[in-house]
């Protein structure tokens, strides 16, 4: 993208990393009570999974709501209507992704995680190759697209997985938002504040900084931000597989015995 993309274009995809950062406080995901419950709910998981899938879609809405005024004041600001509409392409494709979310926590809770990987890698590398549309177009309207494309694929090559792998059928009941929220309690409310205050803590800076610099600094700045952001990967990666290992421990009398609660 560096390479096809104008400075002030990666700016732009910078600033709007940061600002869906700051949304990504609203992003707070029920289905994460599966890393925790899932031996115990599983016996219910076409209820559950349809319950956060329907959380999540009014979730989307919210956030695409939220977005209208920062895309404003994106093209007020910096007079770029392409900057703004890209806005709007991610915050979609933002809520899009999160659709899939129940569906890969739940594959990834009963440790199914190859099939995560084949998904996730044929999506992947269906966006790694539609940059040749970046490569002719040089616009960032066009890598928005893409980036809404993918999510379109991969909420739908995860609906299909789950309903060849695990039997999956939608089912709209009453109970889905009792379940989704009583699903937030607790374990999963802290979950997501962690995971937020993370992303805030190396993403609000770029947003701070846009109020000072220009686009095309900012443009060089998000470069560097986005690769120091690797070395994140690591630490939440055994966080993750912490959480899920400690949750399929049947004996805890020797945890309690230590002094652990």
């Amino acid at each position: 993208l560096v390479r096809l993309l104008a400075p002030t274009d990666i700016g732009l995809i910078g600033l709007t990393g940061g600002y869906l950062g700051i949304l990504t406080l609203l992003m707070i995901a029920p289905e994460n009570i599966f890393l925790r419950d899932f031996i115990r709910i599983k016996d219910q998981l076409n209820e559950h999974i349809s319950s956060f899938v329907l959380f999540g879609a009014v979730r989307g809405m919210v956030i695409f709501l939220l977005s209208l005024p920062i895309a404003m004041f994106i093209l007020h600001e910096y007079s770029s209507l392409p900057g703004a509409f890209y806005f709007l392409l991610v915050a979609f494709a933002t809520g899009m992704n999160a659709l899939a979310s129940p569906f890969r926590e739940a594959f990834y809770a009963s440790f199914r995680q190859a099939r995560i990987a084949m998904v996730d890698l044929s999506i992947n590398l269906f966006s790694l190759i539609a940059l040749v549309w970046v490569f002719y177009s040089h616009e960032l309207v066009a890598y928005g697209w893409i980036q809404v494309i993918s999510s379109l694929l991969l909420v739908g090559a995860w609906y299909w997985t789950a309903r060849t792998k695990i039997n999956f059928r939608f089912i709209h009941g009453k109970e889905w938002l009792s379940r989704s929220i009583q699903s937030l309690k607790d374990f999963t409310f802290w979950n997501h504040l962690i995971g937020f205050s993370s992303r805030l803590l190396y993403q609000l800076d770029i947003v701070i900084l846009s109020f000072f610099t220009s686009l095309a600094v900012l443009g060089d700045y998000t470069v560097a931000l986005t690769i120091s952001n690797v070395f994140f990967i690591v630490p939440q990666i055994i966080q993750k597989l912490s959480t899920l290992s400690f949750s399929q421990v049947e004996k805890t009398s020797d945890a309690v015995g230590l002094g652990y609660t």
